[in-house]
């Protein structure tokens, strides 16, 4: 504290003093200014006659030249040295006053400003990062909301498909114990089909496998996050179950009857066939037999039994042709309805999960929008470190094909190295475009504002 109050004191010592040297600053300046005047003068007239000569030096111009350079070189020493102790005074009345302004300066290492500033720019950073951690982690918190989303909707769909599976082979199967029956059976499967009672087997649903994999969990938490959605779909499963099953039972039993028919009709053409076949049998060994006249009658009545039994073949092989034609259709309608039912339920599926996903994106949008602290005003910024002598090539390289190359000779080169890193710092920021170099080293700074309230 001594110490500064001492240069304090002496500071002002300086510029009081300074007073009574400045009264003579007046009359130093305007000899000076006499001295620069008639030298310039000479000066002029010199180039004057170099060019009246048709600009051809000559010795005598040269010797002329060369003391009046001298005779400048003096002069110039002796007014320096005349007004040299009126800008030392000057520059030691400078220094005061900015050495007091440095104490204020935030650029000035070891300032009480600086070291705030550094604060606030070490705050600004970490705003700025826990900022960017938050995002990230929304991000990472959106991907794994829409990817819980996504595998819901697959285990429901393959879900969907592998139970759909097992109701399209009972729908088969049942269709196909009904196109067995036989006169014979009629009775016995028409109380089974009547007395069946649906019920879709929890042994079979939990043998299902999903078989869904994903980057952002691992095996269990699949299976754990897709537990509950798989036991969810088992009442609503076999309730479809059921009511499909349910649906081929009643439309069979409306069949029965017609089922029953056909099958009559099948075993009349049976015991007509079984009739013709007696027929002939009789006809060819009473062809044995006969005599002349009455073989000529045995042949016409064979030849009739034959027309009823060709008739016969083609109205049995009709019947069949229209029974496997209706058992086919019949098989192709269950597969044909079961695909359909299918579609509506995975496009059901589909606009879920697509609401899902539109309602976890706006929910993540108002979070991310979400303001939770109040932030400095902060410049962002880039700074280089140049690593290696090898980096300065490559910066001046960068400056030059984005900036250099459009400049005149004399800008280029007041151009310093310290300002083409500047240069390059600043695109970093403004297009995000950096040098890929290992001679260099990008920093992002933070500065925070600081306004006036």
């Amino acid at each position: 504290m001594q110490n500064q109050v001492a240069e304090q004191t002496q500071e002002l010592t300086i510029i009081d003093k300074s007073l009574d040297t400045f009264k003579g600053a007046g009359e130093i300046l305007r000899n000076n200014q006499s001295r620069a005047a008639k030298a310039v003068a000479v000066g002029q007239m010199l180039i004057a006659e170099l060019k009246n000569n048709g600009g051809v030096m000559n010795p005598d111009l040269d010797s002329r030249f060369q003391k009046f350079l001298a005779n400048c070189s003096k002069a110039k020493g002796e007014m320096n040295e005349d007004r040299k102790v009126f800008t030392q005074t000057m520059t030691l009345i400078a220094a005061a006053f900015t050495s007091e302004e440095n104490k204020l300066d935030a650029a000035k290492a070891g300032t009480e400003a600086y070291e705030i500033q550094q604060l606030r720019n070490a705050y600004a950073k970490q705003l700025h990062e826990e900022e960017q951690e938050r995002q990230r982690q929304l991000k990472l918190q959106l991907e794994k909301d829409k990817e819980v989303i996504n595998m819901r909707a697959e285990c429901k769909k393959r879900l969907s498909k592998y139970v759909s599976d097992a109701i399209a082979a009972e729908k088969l199967r049942i269709n196909n114990v009904f196109n067995a029956i036989t006169l014979d059976t009629y009775e016995a499967k028409k109380a089974g089909l009547k007395a069946m009672q649906p019920a879709y087997q929890y042994s079979h649903f939990k043998e299902f496998k999903h078989g869904i994999t994903s980057r952002l969990f691992t095996a269990a938490e699949i299976d754990t996050l897709l537990l509950l959605t798989i036991s969810e779909e088992f009442t609503p499963m076999a309730e479809l179950y059921k009511t499909q099953i349910a649906e081929l039972q009643t439309y069979l039993i409306d069949r029965l009857e017609s089922k029953r028919q056909e099958l009559e009709a099948i075993k009349r053409q049976q015991e007509e066939q079984e009739k013709e076949r007696l027929e002939m049998e009789r006809i060819n060994a009473e062809k044995a037999k006969a005599n002349e006249e009455q073989r000529k009658i045995l042949e016409q009545q064979q030849k009739e039994s034959e027309e009823r039994m060709r008739v016969q073949r083609i109205e049995n092989e009709r019947l069949e042709n229209e029974r496997k034609q209706r058992e086919q259709e019949e098989a192709d309608r269950i597969k044909r309805e079961e695909e359909e039912r299918l579609r509506a339920q995975e496009q059901e599926i589909a606009n879920n999960k697509e609401l899902e996903t539109t309602m976890s994106l706006f929910n993540t949008a108002a979070e991310t929008a979400e303001v939770t602290t109040p932030k400095p005003e902060t410049r962002q910024g880039y700074e280089i470190e140049v690593l290696n002598p090898a980096g300065w090539m490559q910066i001046f390289q960068f400056w030059f094909t984005e900036e250099g190359k459009s400049l005149d000779n004399e800008k280029i080169g007041k151009a310093t190295l310290d300002k083409m890193k500047t240069f390059c710092e600043k695109a970093a920021h403004k297009t995000g475009t950096k040098i890929d170099s290992k001679f260099l080293k990008y920093t992002e700074t933070f500065k925070a504002v600081n306004r006036k309230q």
